[in-house]
């Protein structure tokens, strides 16, 4: 990936720009001892802030890059990176609250990293590779023909590239002769601890190294939602792809409030909440 200037032509305003924002959400002791540092280590919004400058300043690279998302994936990010829609007002348009909007968000954008990662199309060796040193490539997986005592040692990185080009847990067992229900978890388990979380949605114990959080998040969005019994999508979460015309109340943009009008509350909570 290209360098580029993350200020433009005044990098000091920018960053003015962010020391400023961060001081607001200061408290008034931590403001006086003047002890407080940005990290963008530790800041997550400045993690996120990297992907909006890189979207603003190589628009060429970043739709190239886009292209290789899921297409729901692409409209998130082009809608909260390059349209600076609020989550609040995305949400219902895929059906959804802004916390789990946030979460998605945050999958979307590490994506998007796989594919500086990883290039245009992963292969199966750089799935193994990941796999291999985060010691998830080789399984115990039961077997079609005898699912309470026999098991095999399945090669994980072969049934994630196969999932990947077929979308069918059917058609991927049938091949290896394993139990679908039983692979299809241990899917699900090894796409979530690659992306540095429990199926629950906790933070896992172990940290991973960025290659497979990056994985981890294509694993985990390639299986979210996924026909447990034919290809494709969920009826669920085919449903939510559907057109959604969403409109607000004409309070929203009026410059003074009746604080009597009925619809007052739109004001102040998720349209998603309502």
């Amino acid at each position: 990936m290209s360098q580029w200037n993350a200020g433009g032509d005044n990098p000091n305003g920018y960053w003015d720009a962010i020391v400023a924002k961060h001081s607001a959400t200061l408290t008034e002791e931590e403001s006086l001892k003047g002890e407080t540092l940005i990290s963008i280590e530790s800041d997550s919004s400045q993690q996120q802030a990297d992907l909006l400058i890189y979207s603003d300043q190589q628009p060429e690279g970043f739709f190239k890059l886009l292209r290789h998302l899921s297409p729901i994936e692409q409209e998130q990010l082009i809608s909260y990176y390059v349209l600076a829609a609020t989550q609040t007002r995305l949400a219902p348009i895929w059906k959804s609250t802004q916390t789990i909007l946030s979460y998605l968000l945050r999958r979307a954008t590490k994506t998007f990293c796989a594919a500086l990662v990883f290039g245009e199309k992963i292969s199966q060796q750089q799935i193994q590779s990941v796999l291999e040193a985060a010691g998830l490539e080789s399984q115990l997986i039961k077997t079609r023909f005898n699912a309470e005592t026999e098991t095999v040692v399945a090669q994980m990185s072969v049934i994630f590239y196969d999932y990947m080009q077929c979308k069918s847990f059917v058609e991927v067992a049938d091949r290896y002769e394993l139990h679908r229900a039983d692979m299809r978890r241990k899917m699900n388990q090894t796409a979530h601890l690659l992306s540095g979380e429990n199926l629950d949605g906790t933070e896992a114990a172990v940290g991973m190294s960025p290659e497979s959080l990056a994985l981890g998040a294509v694993l985990v969005g390639l299986l979210d939602g996924a026909n447990p019994i034919g290809a494709g999508k969920n009826p669920r979460a085919s449903r939510k792809t559907e057109d959604v015309t969403v409109s607000d109340p004409p309070i929203v943009g009026q410059f003074a409030l009746d604080l009597n009008d009925p619809n007052v509350k739109s004001m102040f909570i998720s349209t998603a909440n309502r």
